[in-house]
């Protein structure tokens, strides 16, 4: 069964073959230096990759930072230095006003970067050949717990700079679990609007795996 489908794409995953994408991204992050707890910028657009980026880092116990597609250079350098990323997976579309961030993190270096599509960044590591190295069977390195944080999500900053939340695992399942007990039908297809840095997308997500349904994104 469809899991999850990017109709304006064409691109979609079974149940199935997500599990096994997951597992080669987690092989392959973990094969570029991710371990438990370090935190890894991602910046894409709704496309197959960032939903497979998000579970593949929670099995490894690394924390997924969101970046808004929206950030101007400086916005993106205060969400990496305060979020405090090692690494970073970044969309062809975005990488050249991401590297235009006037400042990052000491240890995110250009091979610590992995570009989805074409780099126009020397030393920037590719997804694609990445992924075509990697297994599909992943074993995570020590255990992924419910209280080990998943993410840092930003707020939206209309107060100030945004604010960092931590969120662990079980905020995750939780939210996914009371938002299936709300519903009095059971959903077979769900749709999400929204971009996936923003939450609605990643907890839509997992409700949809929690409930067998089909995940459309736009």
């Amino acid at each position: 069964r469809p899991a999850v489908v990017f109709f304006e794409r064409g691109e979609q995953l079974t149940c199935a073959g997500l599990d096994r994408a997951v597992d080669r991204a987690a092989n392959a992050l973990a094969a570029l230096g991710v371990r438990h707890g370090d935190r890894v910028a991602v910046m894409l657009p709704n496309r197959i990759e960032y939903p497979v980026t998000w579970l593949a880092l929670a099995r490894v116990g690394a924390l997924m930072i969101p970046i808004n597609n929206g950030y101007t250079p400086r916005e993106i350098a205060y969400a990496l230095t305060d979020g405090g990323a090692g690494f970073a997976v970044v969309d062809e579309t975005c990488i050249p006003t991401f590297v235009a961030a006037p400042e990052r993190p000491g240890a995110l270096t250009d091979d610590r970067i992995v570009v989805v599509g074409t780099s126009p960044v020397a030393g920037t590591r590719s997804w694609t050949r990445m992924m075509e190295r990697a297994s599909d069977r992943f074993t995570p390195a020590r255990p992924v717990r419910g209280d080990d944080a998943v993410g840092i999500q930003y707020t939206s900053g209309t107060t100030g700079l945004p604010k960092g939340c931590l969120l662990p695992q079980s905020y995750w399942l939780l939210l996914a679990r009371g938002a299936t007990a709300r519903t009095t039908v059971p959903a077979g297809r769900l749709l999400v609007q929204n971009l996936f840095f923003y939450m609605n997308a990643q907890f839509l997500l997992l409700t949809a795996l929690n409930t067998g349904a089909t995940l459309y994104m736009a």
